[in-house]
Formats: C-alpha cells, sequence, structure tokens
C-alpha cells in the first residue's frame, strides 16, 4: 500500500489510494462519458444545442466530471461491490487490450498495402517494410521481458505472469495469423489473375 504507516495518510488512507482509488477514479470516468454519450447520442449536425454541449462547455464539464469523482470517493466501496469492480476493470482491461491488438494489426495491413502499392523503387520499400516488421517484433519482445521481469513479483500468485503471458503469445499468434492471411490472399489473388 501507499501510505502504511497512519501518520502519513490518515484514518482515509486506504479510500485515497491504492487501487480502490483507481476503481472509485474510473467509475466516475465511466458515469461521465456514459452521460455523455447518452446526451449526443443521435446527433446529425454540428449546430444543434446537444452538439455544443459536445465540443464546448469545457469548465462545466470539467467541474461536473470533479464533482462525479469526489462523490464516487465518498461511495462506500467495501466488500462485495469491491470484488465486482476488480472483475469489471480485469474484463474491460482485457477486451482494451485485444482491442488494441485489432486496430494495430489493422494499422499494420494498412501500412503494408500503402509500401506494397508503391510503383517506385519497389525492392526498397520491400526492404523497409521487412525493417519496420523486425523493428516492432523487437519491441514486442522486449516489453515482454521487461514487464515479466519488473511486474511479476516472486510469490505464490501467478496472476501477473499469467497475463502478461497470454497477452504476449496473442500478439504472437496474431502476427502468425496475419501472415497466414496475408498469404492466402495473394495466392487468391494469383487464382484469379490465372
Amino acid at each position: 500500500m501507499v501510505c502504511e504507516d497512519e501518520d502519513l495518510g490518515g484514518p482515509n488512507c486506504p479510500i485515497y489510494s491504492g487501487p480502490i482509488a483507481v476503481y472509485r477514479f474510473s467509475l466516475a470516468m465511466i458515469l461521465f462519458h456514459l452521460l455523455f454519450m447518452l446526451v449526443t447520442m443521435g446527433v446529425s449536425t454540428s449546430k444543434s444545442f446537444r452538439a455544443r454541449i459536445h465540443n464546448g462547455f469545457w469548465l462545466w464539464k470539467a467541474l461536473f466530471a470533479i464533482g462525479l469523482v469526489s462523490f464516487c470517493f465518498k461511495l462506500p466501496f467495501f466488500g462485495l461491490m469491491k470484488t465486482a469492480w476488480m472483475y469489471i476493470g480485469m474484463a474491460a482491461g482485457s477486451l482494451y487490450i485485444i482491442i488494441n491488438l485489432l486496430i494495430l494489426i489493422e494499422l499494420s495491413y494498412s501500412w503494408t498495402e500503402k509500401i506494397m502499392n508503391k510503383q517506385s523503387c519497389k525492392f526498397v520499400w520491400y526492404i523497409s517494410l521487412i525493417f519496420l516488421i523486425i523493428v516492432f517484433m523487437a519491441i514486442w519482445i522486449l516489453m515482454a521481458i521487461y514487464l515479466l521481469t519488473n511486474f511479476v513479483p516472486h510469490t505464490k500468485c501467478k496472476m501477473n505472469s499469467t497475463l502478461i503471458s497470454f497477452v504476449a503469445s496473442s500478439c504472437f499468434l496474431f502476427f502468425i495469423f496475419a501472415i497466414f492471411a496475408a498469404d492466402i490472399y495473394y495466392q487468391l489473388l494469383l487464382c484469379l489473375a490465372m
């Protein structure tokens, strides 16, 4: 915990620090964005009042967000609610990582397509594509090693190592699937050209 000594944080230290504080802040941000999603749902033009709420009123939105955060810090947040938010946070975090992996794959496909469509100096573009693949794979491997060495405690709990290994193996599987998908697409184009 951040402040085990009560002299530093006082009796409310566990409420304002640690994972519970993250859950409280996340709840406030979820409520804030959910409310503004509902307010601006179905807006078709930027001239309407609801669109102006979305594009302006920054001071009032910031004050409202700060008020929501302070409200969420006053909520009782123990027992079942704490456990429920922990599981909701893990599920949402996992979904966020998977969505980011899919967006990263889409980015790599679009880069590859743009590079392959260059007519001038195709060899240079192929070399640059291979170089980028090697650089990103090296970054991925180094980040997995960094996470495993720094965020896996030497205890009996293996949750961090399991999650990091799952994400790293998912990256590798997506990479392999992307290669096979590109190869199948290329083979299909060759068959259609015949």
